[in-house]
């Protein structure tokens, strides 16, 4: 019974990955989003920053001013990133996960995982970003 059950694990793995395979034009949908909402934090452009939001994060934050205050103190390195550079994206079953390197004021290099939501009209979403600061050299 166990031999069945593996051939079907990788079937499943494999339709999964089929079905989640983004377009170039998807991809840079994503790239996009991700870089005007840093064109809204550049000019503290609370509103636009709040749309690029997805509704969760939308209704978790409430209003663009309570937004733009958690960026501004817990995302300091994307809410004024320098140098940025766009890595892959990495797809899974929940959303597809863009990497991204940035240096903070400071110089401190940092990638950001901006979890990204496909939207009812097609529209990509940001519906989360982890920061994870790399060692010092």
């Amino acid at each position: 019974m166990r031999s069945h059950l593996i051939p079907a694990v990788i079937f499943l793995a494999t339709l999964n990955q089929a079905a989640l395979a983004l377009e170039d034009t998807e991809r840079t949908a994503i790239r996009d989003i991700i870089a005007n909402q840093w064109d809204a934090f550049k000019s503290d452009d609370a509103e636009r920053a709040f749309s690029y939001a997805s509704p969760a994060i939308r209704q978790i934050f409430g209003d663009a001013n309570t937004f733009m205050a958690m960026v501004r103190s817990g995302y300091s390195p994307v809410y004024h990133p320098h140098d940025p550079q766009f890595g892959p994206v990495t797809e899974s079953v929940a959303s597809p996960t863009q990497s991204v390197t940035v240096l903070d004021e400071d110089g401190n290099v940092w990638t950001a995982l901006y979890s990204m939501e496909k939207q009812a009209d097609g529209s990509w979403r940001i519906s989360g970003c982890r920061l994870i600061r790399s060692p010092s050299a």
